[in-house]
């Protein structure tokens, strides 16, 4: 699950992400690859959730596709709204 949240290239189902807006969490593989692997996989944007190591930093990066970037305490706001209205 932790590749798939990092938004690894080829870790991301098609079938889930296929004209969706999808929400990846910021850390280990570049920022801008990630939402490669959202586009790779159909996806029609990207959430870029900072971790608990970046905190509030936001970078302005020319992504492949729709993508806005979040500190960490929103993406913990959002984390857990997504996981409570499954």
């Amino acid at each position: 699950m932790r590749c798939r949240q990092l938004c690894f290239l080829g870790s991301l189902d098609p079938e889930k992400v296929k004209g969706k807006i999808v929400v990846c969490l910021r850390g280990v593989n570049p920022r801008v690859e990630k939402g490669e692997a959202v586009l790779e996989a159909g996806g029609a944007g990207m959430v870029l959730a900072n971790d608990v190591t970046t905190g509030n930093e936001i970078i302005a990066d020319a992504h492949v596709l729709p993508a806005t970037h979040i500190k960490f305490s929103d993406g913990q706001i959002l984390f857990s709204y997504l996981k409570n209205t499954k």
